[in-house]
């Protein structure tokens, strides 16, 4: 049943199928050479450039020439930012050479406070050994004073 329903109506032609597409009439076209040429057509009139020509322009495009005076302004200019950069150098120098000459200043205090803490220190040990010298000599002559008093008395006994 359904084969003869297909036989009465006939086959359908798809329209929206990726190998057909229409002419400028709008008919469809089905063979290649056909669609190629339409194709080709269809391209010609999407790149067709229908803009004039260039025109041709007859001034002068790079401008006026510069002047002498600018050539000057701007060498004046060069030379105040070399003259600024040096002062600046200097300036930097003159700070470093500072703070170096502080370094050094406070290294010599501090080495100075360090040898009279040690110098203190030092005398504050000399009087000490002086002080035990002194102990050591005292017990050593009473030690002799014993020993003579002992050998006086052992002779004696």
């Amino acid at each position: 049943m359904h084969a003869k329903i297909k036989d009465v109506s006939g086959k359908k032609i798809k329209c929206s199928s990726p190998g057909y597409i229409k002419s400028k009439d709008g008919t469809m076209l089905m063979e290649k050479k056909e669609i190629l040429n339409r194709w080709s057509e269809y391209v010609e009139n999407f790149f067709k450039d229908d803009r004039c020509k260039k025109p041709k322009i007859k001034k002068n495009i790079e401008g006026p020439t510069i002047l002498k005076e600018e050539k000057k302004k701007k060498k004046k200019k060069k030379k105040k930012k070399k003259k600024k950069k040096k002062k600046k150098k200097k300036k930097k120098k003159k700070e470093k050479e500072k703070e170096k000459e502080e370094v050094e200043r406070v290294d010599e205090r501090e080495e100075r406070e360090e040898e009279k803490s040690k110098t203190k220190e030092q005398t504050k040990m000399e009087i000490a050994y002086r002080y035990h010298d002194r102990q050591m000599k005292r017990r050593i002559r009473g030690e002799k004073r014993r020993r003579r008093v002992f050998r006086i008395e052992g002779q004696e006994t």
